[in-house]
């Protein structure tokens, strides 16, 4: 316990850390999104930029030679930012249909919050490639089965997500 007295918080990412193991859910839709436009992808394609702010996730996967090419082959053009909010603009409606599936802790998660809450005294933060209004839609799920950290923040509430610091600067900030 000697180890964790300069310790005061824990921060956990939200979607395949401690929900969806995998990041199942924004994987598929992603996948279907691509799949039905022409343009499919791999698994590692489409789970490369995962934990960024989901638009700029979209924005990368258009910069993959591949996929460049492919959207070139159906389209006749590169993507450009209005064939990205395309794309894009299927992935919220889609994912809000199955993310109840995909909201419940991972086996073990509750537990492990409970003893760094309780034996060291830890407080929990979270940040999310998620939006906001996504993880509003979570979190009350999560929370039923036992799962609420004692800050949340989203990619789409701060200047710029992932791989930027700024969601780790907010926790950092409310947890104190």
């Amino acid at each position: 316990m000697r180890q964790f007295k300069k310790i005061k918080a824990v921060v956990f990412d939200w979607s395949g850390t401690v929900v969806d193991f995998g990041c199942q859910a924004p994987l598929a839709v992603i996948m279907r999104i691509f799949e039905s436009k022409g343009v499919p992808l791999t698994v590692d394609e489409a789970s490369g930029p995962m934990g960024m702010l989901k638009i700029d996730h979209f924005r990368e996967l258009f910069k993959l030679d591949r996929v460049k090419q492919q959207y070139i082959k159906k389209y006749g053009k590169e993507a450009d930012d209005t064939s990205i909010l395309e794309f894009y603009s299927l992935f919220e409606p889609m994912l809000f249909k199955i993310l109840p599936d995909y909201s419940t802790p991972i086996p073990g998660v509750v537990e492990i919050i409970e003893e760094l809450r309780n034996k060291y005294k830890l407080k929990i933060g979270s940040t999310t490639g998620f939006t906001k209004p996504m993880l509003d839609y979570v979190h009350p799920i999560a929370k039923k089965h036992g799962y609420s950290p004692d800050f949340m923040i989203t990619s789409s509430e701060v200047l710029r997500g992932r791989p930027y610091p700024y969601m780790l600067y907010q926790n950092a900030a409310n947890l104190d």
